[in-house]
């Protein structure tokens, strides 16, 4: 049995509704798995152990204070919607990172205690291992605060939630 995702391990097991912008994952191509790297303090690797599941962080609990703010957003009002929608979407969703590699000190210092923590290591479904792509500039996104979600789409959320700042690319290479 795989390990328990739930934010909370008391709460009772239900299966969460999806966000609208997530669309479902197919999983009927057969491929083999990969190995992901999940680094973290020493102290939460081991209640994951020991509770069979992963914490999921929280989108304001997140280390790195520009994370999913990669859009250019030229205007006040842009910033503020973006700041409320982020606030909300942080209400009910997590984020769980993980690396192709562990042997990274970079990773280690910034998300392993500083070198003190632990290192999970799992084999996924490559259909669920969505790569994050590094960027040195903004995404280009037009928001209109007359739609929901500012008119953002599936395809947009995706590209937010799976773009970083060149200068977390771990392999120093930025596009």
């Amino acid at each position: 049995m795989g390990p328990n995702l739930s934010l909370n391990p008391d709460a009772p097991r239900r299966r969460a509704s999806p966000p609208p912008f997530v669309a479902p994952v197919s999983l009927v191509r057969w491929a083999l798995p990969v190995k992901l790297y999940h680094l973290l303090d020493a102290e939460y690797a081991l209640d994951d152990i020991h509770r069979r599941r992963l914490k999921i962080s929280l989108v304001p609990d997140l280390n790195d204070p520009f994370e999913l703010r990669g859009i250019r957003l030229p205007l006040p009002q842009h910033r503020s919607f973006w700041r409320e929608f982020l606030q909300d979407i942080g209400k009910h969703w997590g984020v769980l990172c993980f690396s192709r590699s562990w042997d990274s000190p970079l990773l280690w210092s910034h998300y392993a205690e500083k070198h003190r923590g632990l290192c999970l290591g799992f084999e996924v479904s490559p259909e669920i291992a969505e790569p994050v792509r590094y960027r040195k500039s903004m995404l280009p996104f037009a928001l209109d605060l007359a739609l929901p979600r500012g008119g953002l789409g599936y395809k947009e959320m995706r590209e937010i939630l799976f773009t970083k700042y060149c200068g977390w690319d771990t392999r120093m290479k930025c596009a």
